[in-house]
């Protein structure tokens, strides 16, 4: 599921994006912007690759309890350019 909207806060342009969610809890935790204009985001989760959406990699399997992922967001804030999971067996934070 994918749902992104631009509004205005204080002046500045602000986009609540949910393309990056599984069954879990899923928690971003860190957000840089590319040249591009892409959201490159760090997080940590519980859902696994039934539910996450994961695309490319860096690892496409959750290893169980929490696992770090990090994705890309386009420019747009539509869609998913890549996103996977970081981690083993014991919860991994990012």
């Amino acid at each position: 599921m994918s749902r992104s909207r631009c509004d205005y806060w204080h002046g500045a342009r602000r986009w609540d994006v949910r393309v990056c969610r599984g069954s879990g809890d899923d928690r971003g935790k860190s957000i840089a912007v590319d040249s591009l204009g892409n959201a490159d985001v760090t997080g940590e989760t519980s859902s696994d690759q039934t539910s996450f959406p994961v695309a490319i990699g860096p690892d496409l399997t959750y290893n169980g309890a929490v696992d770090a992922f990090v994705a890309k967001i386009n420019a747009g804030g539509t869609s998913l350019v890549d996103a996977g999971y970081i981690g083993g067996l014991n919860p991994d934070r990012a």
